[in-house]
């Protein structure tokens, strides 16, 4: 007998494969990121159809096969529409996707991230917060969340504004689900955003792709 789990999580990608089917890959809260199949995901009339798609939301059943999961059903509960159809907003919850993709570990819980990736599209579906504030908050706290964060002392860091410590503080220690609430003067943002260059250079060993379609769109 092929055992079953439920999994709590989003859909960071899809892709179709052979006929009728998709691959996707899940970041979930009890297994960090896994590949699984759905099949027949493509066909009109499958229950799997919106289910598969980026950014879906919501709790996957899947099964473990020879080689590979199999996603056999799923309880959506947010689709995050708003974000598929706005390009602005789909091209920085690409990039979203692709760096928790990247920090993800397979087959270790990553319940911090999931609600850290959920509470940025919730931002971005919002409006309140300017976009490159969030991406620039997301990519910090997912940084922290792998431990890559250091505390932002003014011993060890004279050089940074006394409330660019304090932002970057805040957000190390922010609950993923209370980060999303605040704004910087641009001084601040910009020292904010270079702390962030930084730490992405110094633990990156490649670009990620969909930055450079952020910087073609210009947003």
């Amino acid at each position: 007998m092929q055992d079953t789990a439920v999994l709590s999580g989003m859909v960071l990608s899809e892709m179709p494969v052979g006929e009728a089917d998709r691959r996707v890959v899940l970041i979930t809260r009890e297994l960090g990121r896994i590949a699984c199949f759905a099949r027949g995901a493509r066909r009109p009339k499958s229950m799997l159809v919106s289910a598969t798609r980026s950014f879906a939301f919501g709790h996957f059943t899947v099964r473990s096969g020879k080689d590979a999961y199999v996603l056999v059903h799923a309880e959506i509960l947010d689709y995050f529409e708003e974000i598929v159809t706005d390009i602005s907003c789909s091209a920085y919850a690409c990039y979203f996707a692709e760096l928790a993709a990247y920090f993800t570990r397979d087959g270790q819980p990553e319940n911090e991230t999931v609600q850290l990736l959920y509470s940025a599209l919730t931002a971005l579906r919002g409006g309140k917060m300017k976009k490159n504030l969030i991406r620039r908050a997301f990519e910090l706290k997912l940084l922290s969340v792998n431990g890559l964060v250091p505390d932002y002392t003014e011993d060890q860091f004279p050089a940074l504004q006394k409330s660019t410590r304090y932002a970057l503080n805040f957000t190390r220690t922010s609950a993923p689900n209370l980060l999303f609430r605040f704004d910087l003067t641009p001084e601040v943002e910009e020292e904010y955003a270079r702390e962030a260059d930084r730490l992405l250079a110094r633990d990156l060993d490649r670009p990620m792709s969909s930055l450079e379609l952020l910087s073609v769109l210009d947003i």
